[in-house]
């Protein structure tokens, strides 16, 4: 699975969106949790989903489901980049998140 990352960062969340790169290079199958998640969640019907519930879902899978595995710590401020990513990876489920603007008004850019 390709991750698309943003190519610009310019923005004082520049910090946070780097450790979310950072856990998601060390980390490569929470992304493709978060994708298999996200893609469920849409498959319900629903119009509109919270990128907060699919990381909720996937740390519960990881920590209780999986016997033996390392638990996942997941920084909260990462749900929403996660969002972000995802709308920018699969344009076509753009908005499926709510996301709300940056503190610094700057956009994620491709």
């Amino acid at each position: 699975m390709t991750i698309v990352w943003p190519r610009k960062a310019c923005d004082e969340d520049d910090e946070i969106t780097e450790r979310a790169r950072k856990f998601i290079a060390e980390n490569p199958q929470v992304w493709a949790s978060f994708v298999r998640y996200a893609r469920a969640l849409i498959a319900t019907g629903r119009r509109r989903g919270s990128a907060d519930l699919v990381v909720h879902r996937l740390v519960w899978d990881r920590n209780i489901e999986t016997s033996g595995a390392e638990p996942y710590k997941i920084n909260g401020h990462y749900t929403a980049i996660f969002a972000r990513w995802f709308h920018i990876a699969y344009p076509e489920y753009a908005g499926f998140f709510e996301t709300r603007k940056r503190k610094s008004g700057a956009e994620v850019e491709l």
